[in-house]
Order: C-alpha cells, then structure tokens, then sequence
C-alpha cells in the first residue's frame, strides 16, 4: 500500500506541521518556565535544556526525513511499505518529542531525577568535545557555588563521581586541557556549597592521591592540585572546628593508604606531607586519636626490621619539614604531642630548634661570628614546644611521688632525644651537623660567652637556658655516636 494512497503529501506535511507548530511554542514555554532567582542556577538549567533536552536540529532532520519519505515512495513505488513504516515512525517520535517537553514544563527545579540524568550526561557524555564540556562545567561549578540547591546532585560522593566520570573523557591526563579541567575543579572546591555543609569527600580524595602516586612526571602535578586544595581545605576547617569530623574522615582516608604502601617510601612522603599539615592546623587534635593509626613516631619505630620503619622515617621527615615553616598556634604543640606519644613536646621543639639553627654554623670559623650568633640563638624561641604534657600518654599520676614523676620525666626527655638520634643516624651524613653542634655546645660553656649574657637583662633566664640547651645537645651527641 502506497503512502500517498494513504496519506496525501499536502496532508502529511500539514500533520507534521501541526506537531511543529506545537513543538516551538512548548519549548518556548519550558524555557521560561525554568527561569530562576538564582542567576548561576537559571544558566546552567538553560544550558542543560538546549542541550539535552531541546533538540531544534532533530525536529529539522524529522521534517527532511519526511519529505525525503513522500518523495521516495512516489519513485520506487516497490518500496512503499518500507517508506510508509518509516513515515509512521518519524511521526511517532515527534509525538513523543510534544510530551518529552510538557513532562518537562511539569518538572520543578533541577533535583528532579530526569533533571539530575540529563545533568550528568551533559556533564560526562564523550560526545561533547572536551572543550566544550569544559565549559558545562564552569557553569555547573559555579550553579555548585550558590546557595539554596535542592538536589542530590550535590552530595558530596556523587558530585564527585560525575567528575571523576568525565575525567575519563581525557585519555592523556598530562595534556594541557586535562590540567585545566583538574584547576577548573580546584579553584571552585574552596567555594562549594555541596549538601551537608562540607565540600570534601574522603573517596575522592584518596582517589587523587591514588592517582598521583600512579602518575608519570607530568600527571602528578594535574592530581596534586586536586589534593593540596583538599589538604588545604581540611586544614582550615580543622584551624576553625574544635571538633571537625571532617579531619576523622581525612584521616583515616589516609591512614589506609599508608598501610596500602608501606614499602614505597616517595607514595610515604606524599602521603605523610598531607597528613603532617592538617595535624599541625588542628584547633583541636586530640579530636582523633591516633594509637590506632599508623601516624606515631616512637623511638621503637625506627628498628629496620619493623614494617613501618620506612613509614616512620617517611613521618619523621615531613614532620620536620613542615614544622619549621609552619606558622604557630596554641593547638600546635597538643598536635606535637599526638605525634610523639612517649616524649616530650618541649625538648622536641628546643631539640629542632637547636639543630635547624646548627646548620647555619656549619661553615662558620670565625670566632667572633660563632659567639654572637649563639646568643642570638639563646635569645631566640622555638618555633613551637612552648607547652607540653609530662607524661604525654595517658598515665594516672595522681599517686607518683615526686621522685617516681621524675622518672617519668626523664623518660620522656630520653625518648625525645632518642628520637631525634635515630632520625638523624639514618642521613646520609651528620659528620658536618655534630661538628656544628659541638661547636655551640663549646661556646655555650665558654666565659666569653657568659660574660656576654651577664650585661643582658634578663641574664638569669638567658644563663639557665643556655645550660638547658647545652644538656640537651650533649645528650643528643652522644646517642648520635
């Protein structure tokens, strides 16, 4: 049966153009109907619905097919029923094309599941050119930003998962477009306005370290500035939260990777570095107790034959690191302390201090120099170990005397040392760094030297100090030889 017979063409193309007719209107109206307060949120949902949903070229290519159809069937008459299904077909998908766009006039807001499907796939679909997606996604990021969302879009886990989802659109992660695709990420990250008031998710984050750890030279650098914003932006939650459950999250997150590479010690170095820098920003860091982690630094630790030597060496070394540089707060030392759980955070910092400062001395001979950049050290402060806790753990002291809460003490003090001994063995070379220390050790006991410090004011204080300092080097000396 032919399809002209059936339908004349006149009339077939005023079928279609009733549908068409109705289409245009329809769509018009679904996009002023999603018209929002929120200026980021009503661009992304255009965007989304002239692009997902709105099809202006689809309803073009129907109508070509059409006709294409009317003609076909009056040239080859033998294929008529062919073109008269194919006919029937194309109508039936405009049909559905008018409720496809009156279902979505009903749909309110973007947390509707339809919605949330077509966002993903505008978001991931490999169709798009990467250049293109990119640009979904700083309207996306930035809709991500506002306030007042009503979507599961934006918890936190799935938020994430649809980035990581395009983020294989990227064959070659060292490519210039996948570095901007990662910065375009990070640079949003510390503004998100993600469900439960947190923009970070502990599975994507030890995702970015997985991936760095993996990486070649040039990958690394795109997944670490996913992970330092991350880092970065535990840390100044913890700095601002007594109790940030966001920092227990972080942390067990890396913990587990710890125990996933503890053979590896660059994976230990990169993993520790972000462990060390939220610890030291946090406001409170007995929030997470650590006895469990593979995060504490004994001097038993540092015995070769103990699994989680590297683990400790890798801990002690970012430990150093980062405290030297990083700006103190009254929560640092308590952090310190969590660390080393059997020494003594005040002989830490003034152990550190000593030896940060002996470095300076290694190339100095001259006499004169080497007295006046000692006192310049004894009048000097500790970059932190200003309080600590003697005992450190959690020992009952209320019925030591004061003889046995001396025993304590000094075991705490030994261990401190200790530590500091079994680190500094394991360097390459310390010849150059124990001839320094020897050398302020013997200024500090020279009467030059007290002369000098008897004309200071607060000469008493200076005169005890420097004793102090002088125990603790000879102390760390001879555990070093």
């Amino acid at each position: 049966m032919k399809l002209t017979k059936i339908c004349e063409p006149s009339l077939a193309l005023g079928v279609v153009s009733l549908i068409v007719s109705l289409l245009i209107p329809i769509a018009i109206m679904l996009l002023d109907s999603k018209v929002s307060e929120n200026a980021s949120e009503d661009r992304w949902a255009r965007k989304v619905l002239k692009k997902q949903i709105i099809h202006f070229d689809n309803i073009l290519n129907y109508i070509i097919l059409i006709i294409i159809f009317i003609t076909m069937d009056q040239i080859f008459p033998q294929l008529s029923l062919f073109f008269t299904i194919a006919f029937a077909v194309v109508i039936y998908l405009l049909i559905n094309l008018v409720k496809k766009y009156i279902d979505w006039v009903d749909i309110d807001g973007l947390g509707n599941d339809k919605a949330i499907e077509e966002q993903k796939a505008l978001l991931t679909l490999p169709k798009y050119q990467l250049s293109e997606q990119s640009f979904y996604w700083q309207l996306f990021l930035d809709y991500g930003c506002s306030t007042n969302k009503n979507s599961s879009m934006f918890n936190p886990k799935t938020f994430y998962e649809v980035w990581e989802k395009a983020a294989l659109n990227y064959r070659d992660e060292s490519s210039p477009q996948f570095y901007g695709f990662c910065a375009l990420l990070a640079n949003a990250i510390p503004d998100l306005k993600l469900n439960y008031g947190s923009s970070f998710d502990e599975d994507f984050y030890r995702y970015c370290i997985e991936k760095y750890l993996k990486g070649d030279a040039v990958s690394k650098r795109n997944w670490d500035i996913l992970t330092r914003t991350l880092t970065s932006y535990v840390e100044n939650d913890v700095l601002n939260n007594g109790d940030s459950f966001i920092y227990y999250r972080c942390v067990d997150s890396l913990d587990s990777l710890v125990s996933n590479n503890l053979m590896n010690i660059k994976a230990l170095d990169y993993i520790n570095k972000q462990f060390i820098q939220c610890l030291l920003s946090c406001k409170n860091p007995y929030s997470k107790d650590l006895k469990d982690t593979n995060f504490r630094i004994t001097s038993n630790n540092f015995n070769e034959e103990n699994e989680t030597y590297k683990q400790t060496i890798s801990l002690m070394k970012q430990f150093v690191r980062e405290i030297r540089h990083h700006e103190y707060h009254h929560s640092m030392d308590t952090a310190v302390n969590v660390l080393f759980p059997k020494a003594d955070g005040i002989t830490i910092g003034r152990l550190d201090y000593l030896i940060n400062c002996a470095y300076t001395f290694i190339q100095n001979t001259n006499k004169d120099a080497m007295l006046i950049g000692v006192v310049n050290i004894v009048e000097g402060t500790p970059n932190f170990g200003h309080v600590s806790i003697i005992p450190n753990e959690e020992i009952d002291i209320s019925d030591l005397n004061e003889k046995k809460l001396d025993l304590v003490r000094n075991l705490s003090y030994q261990e401190s040392i200790k530590i500091y001994a079994y680190f500094y063995q394991r360097l390459r070379s310390i010849t150059l760094l124990k001839s320094s220390l020897k050398k302020i050790v013997k200024v500090i006991k020279s009467e030059e030297f007290n002369n000098v410090l008897s004309k200071e004011n607060n000469s008493e204080y200076l005169i005890g100090i420097s004793k102090v300092y002088a125990n603790i080097l000879q102390d760390f000396i001879k555990e070093l030889e």
